[in-house]
């Protein structure tokens, strides 16, 4: 099925088969950490777990400064500022999708999402099915942190069917991968809620 840009957040500028960088088309139009997105890619869909955000210039050798403008009146006096400035979000790949109705598959592609794919936020049946297989914890505890670990598994959680017990398999899974860090363990559970 091929999708167009309605409804995507934004475009993939930097990709590899573990961790892939985005574009958002809209300032400030960035997904929640801890978000699952997808990238249709041919034969292939790819989902990752956002892990990072951030919103700057768009030329890294000159950096914004304050000015004392409301967001309105930034628009209507100064308006070409905007311009200048990008949103970007990176995502840790946790899983992909081989051909049209092909079964959810919780490791990387052979390939990375094409540079320019779009990216889409993942349906809430996506995110149910990924967040099934729980091997994107010891993905995301090797590549994003515990910030982003503890708010995937918030975002998985809700999504479940049975938030409950989603949170006591995750957090069996989580002891398991974090062994003997109990420090470690105590304080991802705090963040959990």
């Amino acid at each position: 099925m091929k999708e167009g840009r309605e409804g995507a957040l934004g475009e993939v500028v930097e990709s590899s088969t573990q961790r892939v960088t985005a574009e958002a088309w809209e300032l400030g139009g960035l997904p929640p950490l801890g978000a699952l997105v997808r990238v249709p890619d041919g034969d292939l869909v790819h989902y990752g777990v956002v892990s990072f955000a951030q919103t700057g210039s768009a030329d890294p050798s000159r950096r914004p400064v304050a000015l004392g403008l409301t967001a309105e009146e930034l628009r209507r006096e100064q308006p070409q500022i905007l311009a200048l400035l990008r949103s970007e979000f990176s995502f840790v790949v946790v899983g992909h999708r081989e051909g049209a109705g092909g079964s959810y598959r919780g490791y990387a592609a052979p390939r990375p999402p094409r540079l320019h794919a779009f990216v889409y936020p993942a349906s809430a049946s996506e995110v149910v099915e990924a967040g099934a297989d729980l091997g994107y914890l010891r993905r995301l505890l090797a590549e994003g942190g515990d910030e982003v670990v503890a708010a995937a598994v918030r975002h998985f959680r809700a999504a479940a069917p049975d938030p409950a017990a989603y949170a006591v398999r995750a957090g069996k899974e989580l002891l398991r991968a974090l062994g003997e860090d109990a420090g470690r363990f105590r304080a991802l559970m705090a963040r959990l809620g």
